[in-house]
């Protein structure tokens, strides 16, 4: 470590009139320190071998990518960006002055960049990749921190050259130092690093989770003058950064012993006939994928609870993501997994966080706002606080927590080219992933569940799939299987159902379960009119039945709620009355609601569930 390095700051926030910093190597020591930790939790090395293609990653691999993490923000040298953290101007970012510098396509940047090259240690990271070259997609990784892949910004020679009493190259030259010093076996003899790209991408993310955990100041605080070295702090604070956020479940996993309880003693009831071939699934080597397709009502929720814990208990996965399809069941099933995960683990049960947009829920408790910056409130004592409720912050956090219950839409960001995918890659990798109502009518969530759970089998991930209705060629599709493996229709149509498939093949026949139900299906040509829509749902609540008008535009939906509201010629209710009890005036639960409005809807729609008690007449709510 040189004394250079000692003049750059990486981070600034102001407490009244003071301006306070944390120092370059204190940040890049918090953030490689976390990554470290993650790189520690045996679950996200297996998926990382399995990534790499079965190679075995040794404490010479570990070292040589924490060292990579160290380097991640060392563009803030530039001039540019120490004159923006002082507030001295608009000034200049970190990244993309980096990667200008480095791309030897702009000849007046060459003795600058054989500098910058030197400084960095690059000439001995090439050895670390076979090809040499290798190190390219690394650096790339580690510029794409912040949730993209860099682009250039400006090749300023100006940026870089020693000025004022501070030297940028002196600089990176020292934290590459104290990055050797902090890993020294990343540069002992041993096998290059994996070139797989699942690995690199892998890699990527868990740099983006390392960031966000690093750059928290709720763990990690700012480092205060002649501190000294931060590498010890560090790395106990990212022990207990993993451990108060929920990664490190090893206290949970515990508690659950050698082996699961039965069905009955976990759930209280006697498992149903699709629960008891879940429950058949007890070994993690019985493939990756299962799909479940039963009746609704048959225990699917119940089930795939059930089979998490078994993994979870095998060390086969650290924590779970239950995806459905709208923000009302997410709330639904959060509230049924929390008990049941708080009854069964107990105290050492992890946080489960409801990854809705705007609930900012974990547990049963509710954030109360948001504070300046990236801050969240919680109640004092609430069971966010601490850190519990940490990934529920912000949506890009979720599939970072150790149970998550959620919409589809925020795993399957993982499988799109956009901002922190492969945080959200990366993070989900450990988790086991349940999708309900999975159906085969939909090509486009169809085709991205395809490439979220081509991520997980190559990294050796576990997902469970449940469904209802689904066709033969979404089941051979979602399987993995090739196309040519379909049924033809005869075929398909004598499947067994329900059904229990995984990639080894379709389980035996399933005892159907449940009662019988009738169902009626009745077509009419009434699409464009509300008021007859209208006049028939209030029609059917009258008569004691639950009624839920689905459209699939909101322009249309507005037009029924307002003819629901002045319809019966003057003997309907108050229009208050007619969404149930959760006050205020009636409105159609829609996406472009704000976050509180869909929160008030999400209420009263599940004031009409199975429980509430049937009411009709003139006097039906609606």
């Amino acid at each position: 470590m040189t004394p250079q390095s000692l003049f750059f700051q990486a981070k600034a926030h102001r407490v009244g009139e003071v301006l306070e910093f944390h120092p370059l190597l204190g940040h890049c020591a918090d953030v490689a320190a976390c990554l470290e930790a993650l790189l520690e939790r045996p679950v996200i090395r297996d998926r990382l071998e399995h990534a790499a293609g079965g190679v075995r990653l040794t404490e010479v691999h570990r070292h040589r990518l924490c060292v990579l993490a160290a380097l991640h923000d060392a563009g803030k040298v530039n001039h540019g960006f120490q004159r923006r953290i002082r507030g001295e101007g608009r000034g200049a970012g970190h990244v993309g002055p980096l990667l200008a510098l480095l791309d030897d396509t702009v000849p007046r940047n060459r003795p600058l960049r054989r500098a910058v090259i030197a400084a960095l240690g690059l000439p001995a990271m090439a050895d670390w990749c076979d090809p040499p070259e290798g190190v390219d997609a690394y650096l790339r990784a580690i510029l794409a921190h912040h949730g993209a892949p860099a682009q250039g910004e400006s090749a300023d020679a100006a940026l870089w050259s020693a000025a004022g009493g501070r030297d940028p190259v002196q600089g990176i030259a020292g934290l590459a130092a104290a990055a050797r010093a902090w890993f020294p076996q990343a540069f002992e003899l041993g096998e290059p690093l994996p070139a797989a790209e699942p690995f690199v991408h892998a890699f990527c993310g868990l740099l983006m989770l390392a960031d966000w955990l690093g750059s928290d100041a709720a763990f990690f605080p700012y480092a205060a003058p002649g501190d000294g070295d931060r590498i010890a702090f560090a790395r106990e604070r990212a022990r207990h950064a993993l451990a108060a956020i929920g990664l490190d479940t090893d206290a949970a996993r515990r508690r659950l012993g050698d082996r699961l309880p039965s069905f009955q003693a976990l759930f209280g009831v006697e498992p149903r006939p699709a629960q008891r071939a879940v429950e058949a699934l007890d070994g993690a080597d019985d493939g990756g994928l299962a799909i479940l397709e039963a009746e609704t009502g048959s225990g699917k929720t119940e089930a795939a609870l059930r089979r998490f814990l078994e993994l979870f208990r095998q060390g086969a996965v650290d924590g779970l993501y239950f995806a459905l399809p709208t923000r009302t069941a997410a709330v639904q099933i959060h509230a049924r997994v929390h008990d049941a995960v708080a009854r069964i683990l107990g105290a050492d049960a992890p946080p489960v966080v409801l990854a809705v947009p705007g609930y900012m829920r974990v547990d049963d408790g509710t954030a109360e706002g948001r504070l300046p910056g990236f801050g969240v409130l919680w109640p004092d004592g609430g069971p966010g606080a601490d850190g519990r409720g940490w990934a529920a912050e912000h949506p890009k956090r979720y599939c970072a927590a150790p149970i998550a219950v959620g919409t589809i839409d925020q795993v399957l960001l993982a499988a799109l080219q956009v901002k922190h995918a492969h945080l959200r890659g990366a993070a989900v990798l450990r988790q086991f992933v349940v999708v309900d109502e999975v159906h085969a009518s939909d090509p486009y969530m169809a085709t991205l569940l395809g490439v979220l759970l081509d991520l997980l089998r190559a990294a050796g991930g576990h997902a469970l799939l449940l469904s209802a209705t689904l066709g033969a060629a979404a089941r051979t599709r979602l399987l993995g299987r090739p196309a040519s493996a379909t049924p033809p229709l005869a075929e398909a149509v004598a499947v067994p159902y329900p059904l229990l498939a995984t990639r080894a093949g379709d389980g035996p026949p399933i005892a159907a379960g449940g009662t019988a139900k009738r169902i009626t299906i009745r077509l009419a040509d009434a699409a464009a009119e509300a008021d007859s829509i209208a006049a028939e749902a209030l029609a059917a609540a009258r008569r004691g039945a639950r009624v839920l008008v689905i459209r699939n535009t909101v322009r249309g939906a507005l037009a029924v709620q307002l003819a629901l509201e002045g319809c019966g010629g003057g003997r309907c209710r108050p229009a208050s009355r007619l969404r149930g009890r959760a006050g205020g005036p009636p409105f159609p639960l829609r996406p472009r609601g704000s976050a509180a409005a869909r929160r008030r809807a999400g209420g009263a729609l599940r004031q009409g569930g199975k429980t509430r008690r049937r009411r009709g007449g003139d006097d039906a709510d609606g």
